[in-house]
């Protein structure tokens, strides 16, 4: 294994709770941006900002995805080494 790669996996595999706040955390913010954007508007401009959310949404949930791969392969990693 690389040595960049074990120092990210360590640092990944250390906190994954952290990780996993910090997605809730961005989930709730887009949330509450979705909500304050129905109130203000609605319209088409609306319709575009709801298609331009989802498609962020589903970006984050693919790098969510990616995280849980890289820590999941990590761990696997780090129990084989130690």
């Amino acid at each position: 294994m690389n040595k960049n790669v074990k120092k990210t996996c360590v640092k990944y595999s250390r906190n994954p709770i952290i990780i996993i706040i910090i997605i809730i955390i961005i989930i709730i913010i887009i949330i509450i941006i979705i909500i304050i954007i129905i109130i203000i508007i609605n319209n088409i401009i609306f319709i575009i900002i709801i298609i331009i959310i989802i498609i962020i949404i589903i970006i984050i949930i693919i790098i969510i995805i990616i995280i849980i791969i890289i820590t999941s392969s990590c761990f696997a990693a780090s129990r084989i080494k130690f």
